[in-house]
C-alpha cells in the first residue's frame, strides 16, 4: 500500500553574518604565555598564536601581535622566529588561511629562511 506522509524535515541552522565554520576538530593554536616580539602598533590579539608561513608552507614564526587595515585585511604581523628571534612582516599578501596567516612571499628571500 501506499506510505504515510512523511515528518517534518530539520530546519537549516543560518550561521552569522560573514563566519566560517572551522572543520570539526581544528581548534585555533594556544597563545603564547609571553608576547615578546608584540608591536606597539598592532590593533589587534585576534590572531595571537597563529603560525605564520610563506607561500611555499615553511612557517616562519608565531603571531604576537597583528595590525588590520580599514578594510580589515592583515597589515602587519610582529611574529617570534623560529629563531627565537623577533621580526615584523608588513605587506606580501598576508592572508589568513584557516588558522594560520600566509605570506605571497618566498622566507628565503627575506633571510628568514634557509634556502
Amino acid at each position: 500500500g501506499p506510505g504515510g506522509p512523511g515528518g517534518p524535515g530539520t530546519p537549516p541552522v543560518a550561521g552569522g553574518p560573514g563566519t566560517v565554520a572551522p572543520a570539526p576538530g581544528n581548534a585555533p593554536p594556544p597563545v603564547p604565555r609571553v608576547l615578546a616580539c608584540a608591536g606597539s602598533d598592532g590593533n589587534t590579539t585576534a590572531f595571537n598564536g597563529y603560525p605564520v608561513t610563506d607561500r611555499n608552507g615553511r612557517t616562519l614564526g608565531v603571531v604576537h601581535s597583528a595590525t588590520l587595515g580599514p578594510n580589515a585585511g592583515i597589515q602587519a604581523v610582529a611574529i617570534r622566529t623560529v629563531n627565537r628571534g623577533c621580526a615584523t612582516l608588513r605587506g606580501g599578501g598576508l592572508q589568513l588561511s584557516g588558522y594560520s596567516i600566509r605570506g605571497a612571499f618566498d622566507a628565503a628571500q627575506t633571510g628568514l629562511a634557509s634556502q
